[in-house]
């Protein structure tokens, strides 16, 4: 038989009790008495300080507390009832509470008031958490709340709360590469967190997290040398790093594991180019005509001159691509997949559509069906798959080729690579994972369909003549 809530009020019923006391509190010159035993069984801090004659304690038992009084009342009401309703406190009092629990190490009471700040976090509330998190290092709620304004950085920005985040909360948050908005519009914020916090002896460390090669050169000779906050020496190293290292700036880009980014419901569309690959130009209107991202399913022509370009709706962190190579007719209009179409190519990606970067180089090698392209994670807007003038041998492949169920992710697990292929720990050598036997005799994919540990598996081999031919598999 358990009778815990009866247990619960029985114990709850010498809350602030004065007759039974053998300890007092001193908080906001009121006496709070309680129960040694009760403090006893709460954790190490208050076994500690009740076995060892603290010296925080006088020779009346009496301990002065610097804390709220109304969040210590609440917390001496969780260890005598284990209960606590948070839905009738506001998000101050959730917070006082929350700091005396880390304070006295009631693990318990910690954890589930983290948990119940992430379900109510709003743009409002958001900062405030995230300073008390930061300050006390709280990781759980400290993620929850950084992952929140991932989602939000234009919100927080032009947020009240963020101008009252001390130097070193502000700084974790710009400093997050997942942390997503125009880099002027960060600055400008800044600014305003300087102007409102001048007393602050940390306000350089603050405008260190603002990356100012990615702001336009006219921006950084402008808005930001017009308000004395950045030395002359840096805001020159910023424009010569921009010009000499566009590819390999500190981008800031949106972290959404294991989704698929490329597709019309993520917002991504074709750009067709108008003017020849080769076209480079700073200017804000690329020669490209944008049209909507189709089904995952259709097929995607890579244009012989000017290849497939596929823009992202935001700048995302990916490591990796994937897609299947399908085959156009010279003499037909229709695209469709076969198992023996290939390609050669290669994949470079921006964040710009000026900047190109190659992550994938298949330019010399046959490719056909399924492709997974792993490579290290980077910030991407702009992809580009472009089909190679050779293949392996040094011979073009003939006709145009197109893609489907493109795939553009950011997989946790990150793949193996070696020497820049993928390298698999799973069996390739299937029809399940596109592999094709191109040369033998008798049931062409008989040993690699996945199933030649059946009944019918006599039937199902894959053979040639000894002397004559061989068994070749394609991946």
């Amino acid at each position: 038989m358990k009778n815990v809530c009866d247990l619960a009020s029985r114990m709850g019923s010498l809350l602030f009790d004065e007759k039974f006391s053998d300890i007092t509190f001193m908080v906001e010159c009121e006496i709070i008495p309680a129960h040694k035993n009760i403090l006893y069984t709460c954790g190490d801090y208050f076994r500690s300080l009740i076995s060892n004659d603290s010296e925080e304690l006088s020779e009346n038992e009496l301990m002065f507390i610097d804390a709220p009084l109304e969040a210590f009342k609440l917390l001496m009401k969780y260890i005598y009832t284990s209960q606590l309703n948070v839905a009738s406190m506001d998000l101050d009092l959730i917070l006082e509470v929350l700091e005396l629990a880390h304070r006295y190490g009631l693990e318990k009471l910690k954890m589930a008031l983290c948990s119940h700040l992430q379900t109510v976090l709003t743009v409002e509330k958001v900062c405030t958490v995230f300073e008390m998190a930061h300050g006390l290092q709280l990781e759980q709620i400290s993620e929850a709340c950084c992952h929140f304004m991932d989602q939000v950085p234009e919100a927080i920005l032009s947020s009240e709360a963020l101008h009252d985040l001390s130097s070193g909360a502000l700084s974790a948050i710009l400093s997050r590469d997942t942390f997503c908005a125009d880099e002027v519009d960060i600055f400008k914020a800044v600014e305003k967190w300087c102007a409102r916090n001048s007393l602050q002896k940390n306000a350089s460390e603050v405008l260190e997290k603002v990356r100012l090669a990615l702001m336009p050169v006219l921006e950084l000779a402008s808005t930001v040398r017009n308000t004395g906050l950045i030395a002359t020496d840096r805001l020159l190293d910023a424009i010569q790093r921009r010009e000499s290292q566009a590819t390999d700036l500190p981008f800031r880009g949106v972290r959404l594991y294991d989704e698929n980014v490329a597709t019309s419901a993520r917002g991504a569309s074709i750009l067709t180019a108008t003017v020849g690959r080769n076209f480079s130009s700073s200017s804000n209107h690329p020669p490209y005509r944008e049209e909507m991202m189709p089904p995952n399913e259709s097929n995607l022509t890579v244009d012989a001159d000017t290849g497939l370009t596929i823009a992202l709706s935001k700048p995302f962190l990916i490591n990796r691509l994937a897609f299947r190579v399908s085959e156009k007719q010279a003499d037909e209009r229709s695209i469709f997949f076969s198992a023996t179409a290939c390609a050669s190519y290669y994949i470079e990606v921006s964040v710009n559509l000026v900047d190109w970067v190659r992550v994938i180089d298949h330019s010399e090698h046959v490719c056909r069906a399924n492709q997974t392209l792993p490579f290290g994670a980077r910030v991407v807007r702009y992809i580009r798959i472009m089909p190679s003038e050779k293949a392996s041998g040094g011979k073009k492949l003939e006709g145009n080729f197109a893609v489907s169920m493109l795939r553009a992710c950011l997989d946790k697990a990150e793949l193996a690579l070696h020497e820049g292929f993928y390298a698999p720990e799973m069996n390739v050598a299937s029809v399940f994972v596109g592999a094709l036997s191109i040369e033998c005799d008798g049931t062409h994919d008989g040993k690699i369909d996945g199933e030649s540990s059946s009944p019918l598996s006599a039937s199902r081999t894959t053979k040639h003549l000894i002397g004559s031919g061989s068994t070749t598999i394609q991946l």
